[in-house]
């Protein structure tokens, strides 16, 4: 009988653990939010995620934006594309806001405020310029320089083609932006100058030539 109540505690314990674990995971519904403004970014022989951050403008990496040789695309995952340019750009972070039409697309919540470690977060982006494809995992408080900048560490994976995807909480707010390799980011608040900067260039890059 003993051995009865031992095992069925162990059960609830376990149990309740996996719960945990389900819980604490970034939902499916916020996931598919943030699917619906990621999208593929691409310029002549250079590809990359980006993201919709508020009318009319989208974060990348500045590597994905300069890189290429011809005009800038981004095609979301519903088959829309847009055109857009690089209105501005910091090579330290290596970030890239663009201004392009996003008609009625909602754009991703930021969070300014450092995630703490063991936030869960997803990150979704076009790896090998395929996807969307979804990844999860933690904050890891590793706030490493690179550059200057104190990034913020994260567990879920990233491979080349992920630069400039969102890493967002279970709440859909974006905390960091995929940027250098091992699973580093630079944090929203050094994001926001240069978001406030971009909103004085035309949407479009007719406007703006």
């Amino acid at each position: 009988m003993a051995a009865t109540w031992v095992l069925a505690a162990v059960m609830v314990v376990l149990i309740g653990a996996v719960n945990r674990v389900e819980a604490d995971e970034v939902p499916e519904p916020v996931v598919n939010r943030a699917v619906g403004a990621v999208g593929l970014v691409r310029s002549a022989g250079v590809f990359g995620s980006g993201w919709v951050a508020r009318a009319d403008t989208v974060i990348t990496n500045l590597h994905v934006a300069k890189g290429g040789t011809g005009d800038i695309y981004m095609d979301f995952s519903d088959g829309e594309r847009i055109e857009c340019y690089t209105a501005v750009g910091d090579r330290d972070m290596d970030l890239a806001v663009l201004r392009c039409e996003t008609g009625e697309r909602s754009g991703l919540e930021i969070d300014t405020a450092i995630p703490p470690p063991d936030e869960p977060v997803a990150i979704v982006g076009y790896p090998g310029g395929e996807g969307p494809t979804t990844t999860k995992g933690v904050i890891t408080g590793d706030r490493r320089a690179v550059r200057g900048i104190d990034t913020v560490g994260f567990t879920a994976g990233i491979a080349p083609g992920s630069s400039g995807s969102p890493v967002f909480d279970p709440r859909g707010r974006v905390r960091a932006v995929a940027t250098f390799g091992g699973g580093l980011g630079v944090p929203i608040e050094a994001l926001v100058p240069l978001l406030d900067t971009a909103e004085g260039f035309p949407a479009t890059k007719a406007g703006a030539e």
